[in-house]
């Protein structure tokens, strides 16, 4: 398979699967991998391992896990924050890799449609390079250019809105009653179904629950 990993790289398997775990080890001796190879459970056991070179790549395996993407990455950054990430999980797609990449992850991996492909990864990974299939870089790409629609309609809506309707829209984001809102803003409930209606119209909706879910969307509310 030719081609050996930086002799400085550590690399490391965080996975509860044993198969998993076997296979970063056959494939990194397959590819003449130079440093160590190392496995823990979790993220989180990093910190205990000590002695991790800072250029250390890091398969993480998201199969069994219920954490967000982001919660493990930045596991793994507070330990080794220098370290490569290679995320490998079932449902990777252009909205979780466009996190990833975002996130700083280096390297993307289906399992376990990809996995024959851990090899060539592992070796890109280690010389600088970002690695992932094909259909993913598309798909991420596509996902970026959704993200930038939405954010340019979030803009045209944003300045269509007049300042008491996005006063309004945030509230109503907030799940305040038409006479919350008036109580809050000083006007009657009447009023605010006036602004409320407004903002309908402008995001192209029909009912609060819309209003909101378009108007996070396009990152005019927050929430979370």
């Amino acid at each position: 398979m030719g081609g050996s990993a930086a002799p400085s790289d550590t690399l490391i398997a965080v996975s509860v699967r044993p198969a998993i775990v076997a296979l970063v080890q056959l494939v990194a001796e397959q590819i003449d991998w130079a440093g160590e190879v190392r496995a823990i459970d979790a993220a989180g056991e990093l910190d205990a391992t000590g002695g991790i070179a800072s250029n250390a790549i890091v398969v993480l395996d998201r199969e069994e896990t219920t954490e967000p993407l982001e919660r493990d990455v930045l596991v793994v950054r507070a330990a080794i924050p220098s370290a490569h990430i290679v995320v490998l999980a079932a449902d990777v797609d252009g909205v979780v890799t466009l996190e990833g990449l975002r996130l700083g992850v280096r390297g993307f991996l289906r399992s376990p449609e990809d996995l024959s492909g851990l090899g060539d990864v592992l070796r890109r990974v280690a010389h600088g390079e970002l690695a992932m299939p094909s259909d993913l870089r598309t798909a991420a790409t596509d996902e970026l250019g959704l993200l930038a629609r939405r954010l340019r309609a979030g803009i045209d809506a944003d300045a269509a809105l007049t300042p008491r309707e996005r006063q309004v829209l945030a509230l109503l984001a907030d799940g305040l009653t038409s006479r919350q809102i008036g109580s809050r803003l000083a006007i009657s409930p009447r009023t605010v179904e006036r602004h409320a209606s407004g903002v309908y119209r402008k995001l192209d909706v029909r009912t609060r629950v819309q209003a909101v879910a378009r108007a996070a969307s396009m990152g005019l509310v927050d929430v979370r």
